[in-house]
């Protein structure tokens, strides 16, 4: 916005210039003449201008270190998730084997906007790259998941031997828009700059190894209510011809995320380093974008109240402000199950009626699914609940995911 007024208000001062010195020395036809020329220039140079300030281009930052530590140790850290908590407001955490994928790391983070601190979560894929002869040492490579090399955030770690010690290179590169890729770019350089030296104070025995604890402050963020203002409130209501306990397994098990009807989730289960069972728990859901080459969409839930078997709520932290409800009861013939959203964003009360018949869409999805009254490919099994990071997945079960209400 600040852009686009000092844009706006320098070409108008460009053209009220133009049309007094016109008014001043010209004739009264003249004048007309040079007072459209000048608007109509006005307007396309400053649209022309905007357009080329959100223009991307590649920007990279490279940090690098030498520690007293071996190789082998300087790796452990430096390609393990748990090093992600030594930048501020981070955690990460990577996610089991999934068939006919890379290997996969969900990064969330703290994002700050005017008046709120969210989290914002990532999937990147992870390439290991053993040395060779003439270049020894290891590289690890993390990129965007699902998005083209020139659209991706890619990051590049690299380990190699110098004398007793290591010797740690950090690179990344991004896309990032012309207007501020001069700040952008040194901010990134700070970031990693402040990370590297936290990870020399870890290697160097001055700080404990990281552990898969969430940091604090995430946790907060995660756990912050909705932003005040023109909330919407979409609910839907069913009958489902099962027994409670049954309903109340499937509702609450992230593997069912990757079972309904239609689904694009690829990946689900705890996020680990938090409880499981009760408010605090944290679920995961990894889903491929409707449009192929726009990546996959990662959505965190931050349980605030749980009561086992009758009533979840939780906070939705993806692409937009949601908080979910879900209650089970018993109903005529087996379970009544209720799901209410809260949403928190502009235009959102426009697409009311669309975000209506989403989640009453998924609500008869779940139906089916628990009634087994669909497809037998995609019967409900109960996933597996021991254990944090499990995703449930199975090979009998299509990738896929919960749709999102455009």
């Amino acid at each position: 916005m600040r852009q686009r007024i000092l844009v706006y208000g320098g070409m108008l001062l460009i053209a009220a210039g133009s049309l007094t010195l016109a008014n001043v020395f010209l004739p009264a036809v003249a004048r007309a003449l040079v007072a459209f020329v000048a608007l109509a220039a006005y307007f396309l140079l400053s649209r022309l201008w905007l357009r080329l300030l959100r223009w991307r281009i590649p920007v990279s930052v490279t940090s690098q270190c030498s520690v007293a530590a071996p190789p082998d140790r300087a790796w452990a850290l430096l390609s393990s998730a748990e090093a992600w908590s030594l930048r501020p407001g981070s955690h990460a955490f990577d996610v089991p084997a999934v068939a006919g994928l890379p290997r996969l790391r969900v990064v969330t983070r703290i994002v700050s906007r005017p008046g709120s601190r969210r989290a914002a979560s990532a999937t990147y894929e992870l390439a290991d790259f053993p040395g060779t002869a003439g270049q020894p040492g290891r590289t690890l490579v993390t990129r965007t998941a699902g998005l083209p090399e020139a659209r991706a955030v890619i990051q590049t770690i690299q380990v190699t031997p110098e004398g007793s010690g290591t010797r740690i290179v950090v690179t990344a590169r991004w896309p990032a828009r012309l207007a501020g890729a001069l700040d952008v770019r040194a901010a990134w350089r700070k970031s990693m700059a402040a990370w590297l030296r936290e990870c020399e104070a870890v290697l160097a025995g001055h700080r404990d190894w990281p552990g898969q604890a969430v940091p604090p402050d995430l946790l907060a963020a995660l756990a912050a209510p909705l932003p005040a203002g023109k909330l919407v409130e979409v609910s839907a209501t069913a009958a489902i011809a099962v027994d409670p306990v049954r309903a109340w397994r499937a509702i609450w098990d992230p593997a069912t995320n990757l079972a309904l009807p239609e689904s694009r989730a690829v990946a689900a289960g705890f996020v680990p380093g938090a409880p499981v069972g009760r408010a605090g728990e944290i679920q995961y859901t990894i889903s491929r974008h409707q449009r192929p080459d726009s990546g996959m969409l990662t959505h965190l839930q931050y349980v605030t109240d749980f009561e086992p078997g009758r009533m979840a709520v939780a906070r939705l932290s993806g692409l937009v402000d949601c908080e979910i409800s879900h209650f089970v009861a018993p109903g005529p013939g087996g379970t009544r199950y209720n799901l209410t959203c809260r949403l928190a964003g502009r235009k959102l009360r426009k697409k009311q009626e669309a975000l209506q018949a989403g989640i009453e869409q998924q609500v008869a999805q779940l139906r089916v699914l628990l009634e087994g009254t669909g497809s037998p490919q995609r019967a409900w099994a109960p996933g597996a609940r021991s254990g944090q990071g499990r995703t449930g997945y199975s090979p009998d079960l299509p990738p896929g995911g919960p749709q999102r209400s455009e």
